[in-house]
Order: C-alpha cells, then structure tokens, then sequence
C-alpha cells in the first residue's frame, strides 16, 4: 500500500511537470518576435548613437535618423 502511493505521488508530480513544461514551451513558441525599431529603414545603417548634447540620434554615416531609434521616444 506504501509503495502504491509513492508511484501514485510519483506519477502526478512528473505529469504536472510535463504540463508546466509543455504549457511553457507553447507560450514561447505563440509570442511574436520584440519589434525592433533599430532596424527600420529609416534608421539608417549600423549602429547608433545618441547624441547627448544635440539630443539627436545618428547612424554610422553621422545621419541624423529618428531618435526611436536609439530607443528615445
């Protein structure tokens, strides 16, 4: 009888397991990518920096691009 319950213990916590895991996995899996607004085409190319003293936002070219960005809104 003893040993009846352990499996039995045994048994419902690695289903629950399992479905935490799966209902974990398919939450992942149904998000939709972070916009990333850095890669707009507006922005311009490569990496951007913040220009603290004009406050404006400018790309590899030293172009002026909008400051969303740089993450300034």
């Amino acid at each position: 009888m003893h040993v009846d319950r352990m499996k039995l213990r045994t048994t419902i916590s690695t289903l629950l397991f399992l479905l935490f895991f799966g209902g974990t996995v398919i939450l992942n899996v149904s998000c939709e990518p972070d916009d990333n607004p850095a890669s707009d085409a507006e922005c311009g190319v490569g990496p951007k920096t913040w220009d603290s003293k004009a406050q404006v936002c400018r790309d590899q070219n030293n172009t002026i691009v909008p400051p969303r960005c740089c993450g300034q809104f």
